[in-house]
């Protein structure tokens, strides 16, 4: 039976919370005058883009999806049967860090099914045999070069 992937789950909470959570390691900055546009994410680069140290990625992450060091970890938690973690990935964007996501979560013998990529925002859903979900959401970041980086694994057989 497979578990319920629509955004009331937690699994899509936790990786929504993961990208607002990941803002907090990133203050970007500019002029101060962006002349008003809503433009695609962006900016003029500055000090303020600086990625502060992280936090390591818990095992139970690099067990289940090992990103190796494309990622600093921001924020990581865990409990039995779920672990989330957000962070940015510097000198990339969404577009060249996806198909690094995919790799990782085919070595770790995840069956990817769904995969939404607009370019600037990704979100990669898959599941596991043993009742275990994956997501990944990336966004590019408001700074030039970063990628705002969200995962979150629940481990539905675990959590009865």
């Amino acid at each position: 039976m497979l578990a319920p992937t629509g955004p009331r789950t937690p699994l899509l909470r936790a990786l929504t919370a993961g990208l607002a959570l990941s803002g907090a390691l990133t203050a970007c900055g500019g002029t101060g005058d962006d002349g008003g546009d809503a433009g695609s994410p962006g900016g003029t680069p500055s000090a303020d883009c600086a990625v502060e140290a992280g936090v390591p990625a818990p095992e139970e992450l690099t067990q289940r999806l090992d990103l190796g060091e494309s990622v600093t970890w921001s924020v990581a938690s865990g409990r039995t049967g779920s672990v989330n973690a957000s962070g940015v990935a510097t000198g990339s964007s969404t577009a060249d860090l996806l198909p690094t996501v995919q790799a990782a979560a085919d070595a770790a013998g995840w069956e990817v099914f769904s995969l939404d990529d607009e370019g600037f925002e990704a979100e990669l859903l898959a599941r596991a045999d043993a009742g275990a979900l994956l997501g990944v959401n990336l966004r590019d970041g408001a700074c030039p070069g970063q990628v705002l980086v969200a995962v979150s694994v629940t481990d539905y057989a675990g959590l009865s």
